[in-house]
């Protein structure tokens, strides 16, 4: 189990990052977009770039080596599933009772979720800085939520700008930040030019922003809107939810307990999960008990052929020949 994703996702985004800058610079001075001199400064903050991105990438390399050594998986996942909903001090004294503190992501968590109740309280710098560094990510994501991320900040950050009065400034942001102007700001417009009151246009909030940008965040990171160990946990109980669970409900069976409210959102299982039984004593067959067949079709375990005489007769030979059974292997 890979206990370092979010460091390998931070170096890959480094170097991608860093090699887009390269190759539009030398682009830039290729095409004759700017001059010898002013390719040379860029060229020395170029330096500056690369050796904090190296820097960042050791850092990052040096936390992946010291995550190899044996550890306990699920300890690892309990203290990430606590740092995943929030709870860093009950993340953090976990990850000292059990030696797991260099396991921690909770910088990660903390600037995700920091940024996320930022967005809510209706600030959005560090949230577009954010998406400025992970611009050529961003767009490479497959979900239309992550490619629009940018742009729907920059739209909420205008309406904001809005009801506090700032017209003056949002006409300004509005000139910088789009070539176009959005759908979704188009009727506010006539509000500005004219400065007149903003009150028939309610604020909404932004948490359905704020959502998104979380959801967005998690994925860049490998990381989904439920922890790891939430998603193994409903993997477990899935494997046991059959339709049978409905008829047949059991208090001791986590598919089917109504302690569990968790069990109402997982799916059903298709496949009912299905034990051997030995014809003969009617015990259950495993690795400790294993089944053979014989040339009636007929199952026996190796407890109880062990312990009878006449079982290894052949039913359908007339002749009564002995007849040795076939070893049944479970997939």
């Amino acid at each position: 189990m890979d206990l370092s994703t979010i460091q390998e996702v931070r170096i890959s985004n480094i170097l991608r990052t860093t090699c887009k800058l390269m190759e539009r610079l030398f682009l830039m001075y290729r095409c004759g977009k700017i001059g010898k001199e002013d390719y040379i400064q860029k060229l020395e903050k170029l330096k500056e770039v690369v050796g904090s991105s190296i820097d960042e990438m050791e850092r990052n390399a040096r936390t992946i080596s010291s995550r190899k050594g044996p550890v306990n998986v699920l300890d690892v996942f309990v203290m990430e599933h606590f740092e995943h909903i929030g709870c860093f001090g009950a993340a953090e004294l976990l990850g000292k009772k059990l030696s797991i503190e260099n396991y921690s992501d909770s910088d990660f968590y903390k600037r995700v979720y920091g940024i996320r109740n930022q967005i809510k309280a209706g600030s959005f710098e560090d949230a577009l800085l954010f998406c400025k560094e992970h611009k050529v990510e961003l767009k490479s994501m497959k979900s239309e939520e992550g490619v629009s991320l940018e742009n729907d900040l920059k739209i909420e950050k205008f309406i904001e700008m809005c009801h506090a009065q700032e017209f003056d400034k949002a006409l300004e942001f509005i000139n910088k930040e789009f070539k176009r102007v959005p759908e979704q700001i188009k009727s506010y417009l006539p509000v500005l030019v004219s400065n007149s009151s903003f009150r028939k246009y309610p604020s909404s909030g932004h948490s359905k922003t704020a959502e998104q940008f979380l959801s967005c965040a998690l994925k860049l990171f490998r990381r989904g809107i439920k922890s790891r160990l939430t998603q193994r946990i409903e993997y477990g109980m899935m494997a046991y939810k059959t339709y049978r669970c409905i008829n047949a409900e059991s208090s001791n069976c986590p598919a089917c307990c109504r302690a569990f409210k968790l069990r109402e959102d997982v799916p059903f299982n298709k496949h009912e999960i299905s034990i051997l039984l030995c014809r003969g004593s009617g015990e259950e067959m495993d690795d400790s008990n294993q089944p053979h067949i014989f040339e009636d079709g007929f199952i026996y375990g190796t407890k109880y052929i062990e312990s009878s005489e006449y079982v290894c007769i052949g039913s359908r030979g007339g002749d009564n020949s002995l007849r040795y059974p076939r070893l049944c292997f479970i997939l």
